[in-house]
């Protein structure tokens, strides 16, 4: 999860859409109903102009007859309609004519003489002041060419009701585009449901049934499995992560503590089992050198140094069993500091070189790795080493008088890492035992056995403690021909 990026939880992503929406649809209504006004006025303009085009014709026709009769009266040329002048009818509603220079010519309407100037720029335009005057009253104004020029200006007056009934048209043009929103809209709203009720609400019934079915004891119902393979971005996708990460743990935590009930009850077997021979065997010599049985000292020297390497077998199984309930419990201390692996292998080949040669085996070391810096759990490691080599020495050819265990370390520089290998040429394992030898408590069933001593754990505590430092271990083996076992540790 990204740290320090803020995220915009749902329910205000939810409240912004809802915002957004009713915002643009305020805006889409306004901007529909000034279209619709501009419409409104566009329609009036063309209808005025469709039914006032007989009332236009018929005042030029009126016009043609004042100029031949050469009179400036409405009546006298009203008189001459009259006569059959040429005029097939008259205009149906009021106007008024003005020349260039403002004069009157014909005029119908009240208020205007025929003969008196006027101010054509103020009769020819429709002001605020005219329409609060006329409120009802609607001017339109047509100009009239003689011989390719304007010589007159024809105002017709008409009433607004007559040319503003466009509600059904004004209407129709703003109701599409609304319902067109509309649909749009009620289809965000359906997607927008449909979103919320599949990374919302079914994540949140989900986890009511998961954490009823966890209540219950089973941790396996899990909550929609793409949800873990997406990168969790908003606030419930990253509860379903973390609903989905405790689950996990809990089942974990429910399996790892099964595991180590098992385990303790194989412990407890497997321990009962080996730690049986060598306390029957001290209690034997003990009572034996405590009733006096043994009169000789030599034999009584021999029974003493019994007791003592039996001792020594339980105090070593005893201190395996520590650390592998340690390891079992994550709790094996283990802390790494740089250590010069030169000074290091030289230390413990003299020791292992003595162990070796008490043990009845020779000891070959090799380091071809040089002199490296490695981060690494001294004491650990030794451990690890140790172990191996006593394994060799325990589990040595016993017909060979040539017994040999090598110690030897290299590098690969390419990949980084310190290769150590112990190898001998003992008894060797069973093919069929090798992929097993790792797991705790399990020993070839040949080698169980009295006189070869250990629980079984030697290899399972090497093993976690190589991996412990990021590192593998693996064995080759072969019946009757050696053993070899080799781990890396990083540099």
């Amino acid at each position: 999860m990204h740290e320090g990026k803020r995220r915009i939880p749902i329910t205000v992503r939810g409240i912004g859409v809802m915002l957004i929406m009713a915002v643009s649809f305020l805006v889409c209504l306004g901007i529909t109903m000034g279209k619709s006004v501009e419409t409104g006025k566009q329609d009036t303009y063309n209808k005025a102009r469709i039914m006032l085009k007989p009332d236009l014709e018929a005042v030029e026709e009126l016009l043609i007859v004042q100029e031949e009769a050469n009179e400036s009266s409405w009546q006298t040329v009203k008189q001459d309609t009259s006569k059959e002048s040429g005029v097939s009818k008259l205009p149906a509603h009021e106007f008024v004519v003005f020349d260039l220079t403002g004069k009157v010519v014909l005029s119908t309407k009240e208020g205007y003489q025929e003969g008196a100037i006027e101010n054509l720029t103020v009769q020819l335009q429709t002001d605020h002041a005219y329409a609060v005057r006329e409120e009802n009253l609607l001017k339109f104004c047509f100009p009239v060419k003689r011989e390719a020029a304007v010589a007159y200006f024809i105002v017709l007056f008409v009433e607004k009701q007559e040319v503003t009934d466009t509600t059904g048209v004004i209407l129709g043009k703003t109701f599409w585009p609304l319902f067109l929103w509309g649909v749009f809209a009620f289809g965000m709203l359906v997607l927008y449901t449909v979103w919320f009720r599949k990374n919302w609400k079914r994540p949140m019934e989900e986890m009511v049934l998961s954490s009823q079915a966890i209540m219950k004891g089973d941790y396996s119902r899990q909550i929609t499995q793409k949800r873990l393979q997406d990168r969790p971005d908003n606030q419930i996708n990253q509860l379903v992560y973390s609903f989905e990460c405790m689950r996990d743990e809990l089942r974990y935590k429910v399996k790892r503590e099964e595991e180590l009930c098992s385990a303790q009850k194989e412990l407890m077997s497997c321990m009962s089992h080996d730690l049986r021979t060598p306390v029957t065997t001290i209690r034997a010599h003990a009572e034996a050198i405590r009733d006096g049985i043994i009169k000789d000292e030599d034999k009584k020297l021999e029974y003493i140094n019994t007791i003592v390497r039996k001792s020594e077998v339980m105090s070593r199984m005893i201190s395996d069993l520590l650390d592998h309930s340690n390891a079992q419990a994550n709790r094996m201390e283990i802390t790494c500091k740089e250590q010069y692996l030169s000074s290091f292998l030289q230390e413990i080949a003299k020791e292992l070189r003595t162990y070796c040669k008490t043990n009845g085996c020779q000891f070959q070391f090799e380091n071809q790795c040089g002199e490296v810096l490695v981060t690494m759990d001294q004491g650990r490691i030794t451990q690890v080493i140790y172990n191996l080599v006593e394994n060799s020495c325990k589990y040595r050819d016993y017909h060979r008088e040539d017994g040999m265990i090598c110690l030897t370390c290299t590098k690969n520089e390419e990949e980084r890492r310190v290769y150590f290998s112990v190898s001998d040429n003992g008894m060797g394992i069973a093919i069929t035992d090798i992929p097993y030898v790792f797991d705790r408590f399990y020993r070839a069933e040949k080698s169980r056995s009295t006189q070869i001593p250990g629980a079984g754990l030697g290899l399972n505590i090497c093993k976690y403690i190589v991996e412990q430092h990021h590192g593998e271990i693996a064995i080759q083996s072969k019946k009757n021909e050696g053993t070899k076992v080799t781990f890396y540790l990083p540099y």
